[in-house]
């Protein structure tokens, strides 16, 4: 009886459901976190092709984009090694999803979830003996995040679980003659679609660099000119479609320029009072601003960072000091013990810049109160130049 009762209660929920029409359907669907659509998808045959369609996929990706604009981003993502417990055996490299908030005053980062990385590359078929330790972490919008591999890259959506190769290598044959360093240096999609994206790949020399651009429209790589002087190390800078990197040209440190878009080169001037910059020092985006962290050293424990943001791209008398850090009290030269990886408001609304330290840890200062905190997530991969966003869900496929 029960049995009967409870098939013909699912029949008339059913049809209910089938009542309505299909713009409501999908705004009530949207609002949903994306592992519940994923199960949405197994309700019926109707709903698995609705739920599928770029049309519904989109609006998911822009109701989330409108929540996490109209809150503080505070879920982020981080490449570091996981070991085993007591000992350091079997370290691999895992993805941290962690979430910041305030508990008793203090600035706490708590871990959600972690993704070991060879899991994603084994269901692409790499092979189980590369070295892991090779791998770069770019973010081409948010709710994807992609990695560089050695010359490989891989698109991965954390909400789906799903990855896809991306392109195949350059033709380094033709590169690795004359060149010591070939790396990725980033990754640009044209829209949050998937559809037109670009990789770039730097070769450099001595006194001389090249760009190898690979163009997913017309699947194939193409050389740029070369660009001399002297590259201070692969470490770019993605700002609104444009690829920055420090170079010294002519015995001057300059920051050159390449338009994801157009691939035409420019070139942009540091401040005239920041003529000592260097190749310890790091360029980063203040809220979509071009800015770099300028280190001063007086002595061994006399040292602050000097922030010095481009109020208006592309125009050199533009730069501004906006904050300066003072770091006195260590004993450690001060280039040697972090490296700037991301700015972000709190959530009082105050500016702060998070640091990776010589140990492999995170701090994150109050530019305002000059307060460290440290965010208790050790073991940072050697190579952790960035701090990726999750603020947004997509139910983008990658099949």
């Amino acid at each position: 009886m029960d049995t009967r009762s409870n098939q013909k209660k699912r029949m008339v929920d059913n049809t209910q459901i089938s009542l309505l029409c299909e713009d409501l359907l999908l705004d009530i669907l949207k609002r949903l976190p994306a592992k519940d659509v994923l199960q949405c998808r197994s309700v019926c045959k109707e709903w698995n092709i609705l739920l599928r369609t770029p049309h519904f996929i989109s609006l998911h990706y822009n109701h989330s984009s409108q929540i996490s604009n109209a809150s503080s981003s505070s879920h982020f993502i981080l490449l570091r090694k996981a070991y085993s417990v007591p000992y350091n055996f079997g370290a691999k490299n895992v993805l941290t999803f962690f979430t910041l908030k305030k508990t008793n005053n203090q600035l706490v980062a708590t871990i959600d979830k972690e993704v070991d990385v060879s899991s994603i590359l084994s269901s692409l078929c790499f092979p189980s003996n590369m070295d892991m330790d090779d791998i770069q972490l770019f973010s081409p919008f948010d709710g994807l995040i992609c990695f560089g591999y050695g010359l490989h890259v891989i698109l991965y959506n954390p909400s789906t679980r799903e990855s896809q190769l991306l392109h195949n290598q350059p033709h380094l044959s033709r590169l690795e003659i004359g060149f010591r360093v070939v790396r990725i240096l980033d990754v640009w999609f044209e829209s949050s679609t998937k559809q037109h994206y670009k990789v770039f790949m730097m070769a450099i020399s001595s006194d001389f660099c090249k760009i190898e651009t690979y163009d997913s429209t017309v699947n194939s790589w193409r050389l740029s000119k070369d660009i001399f002087g002297r590259v201070f190390r692969i470490k770019s800078l993605l700002l609104n479609g444009i690829v920055h990197f420090c170079m010294e040209r002519d015995s001057v440190s300059v920051i050159v320029t390449f338009d994801a878009r157009l691939e035409t080169f420019g070139q942009l001037e540091f401040p005239l009072s920041t003529s000592d910059y260097n190749m310890d020092s790091d360029l980063l985006s203040f809220y979509g601003n071009l800015s770099f962290l300028r280190p001063v050293i007086v002595d061994h424990k006399t040292m602050w960072g000097e922030i010095w943001v481009m109020t208006e791209y592309g125009v050199n008398e533009s730069w501004k000091k906006i904050y300066s850090i003072p770091f006195n009290g260590f004993s450690l030269f001060f280039l040697s013990l972090f490296r700037p990886l991301k700015f972000w408001k709190n959530m009082e609304g105050q500016n702060e810049l998070w640091l990776k330290t010589i140990d492999k840890k995170i701090l994150v200062v109050n530019l305002d109160t000059h307060k460290f905190t440290n965010l208790e997530l050790d073991c940072l991969n050697d190579k952790l130049w960035k701090i990726v966003s999750n603020n947004v869900e997509s139910l983008l496929s990658l099949k």
